[in-house]
């Protein structure tokens, strides 16, 4: 949509039907993927394929503890 505009601009004027509706062409394609994924969600469920299962294991989540606030400086940064 841009692309055809040259980069100029974000705002594309969308013609449907001798009509002429200017708007931001992310929404434009934000729309697009909503309507595609709408339609295509329900034929593509009905392809038989195994659905997997979740094989994530509570071990397999761990965090670094983060240092106590006497250790760090003013902006975060560790302090020797």
């Amino acid at each position: 949509m841009v692309a055809s505009l040259g980069f100029q601009s974000a705002v594309f004027p969308l013609a449907v039907d001798g009509l002429t509706v200017p708007g931001y062409a992310a929404l434009y394609a934000l729309a697009i993927n909503f309507v595609v994924s709408i339609v295509l969600s329900p034929l593509l469920n009905r392809i038989p394929a195994t659905r997997g299962s979740d094989k994530t294991q509570p071990s397999d989540y761990h965090s670094d503890a983060a240092p106590s606030a006497s250790t760090t400086d003013q902006v975060g940064l560790a302090v020797k």
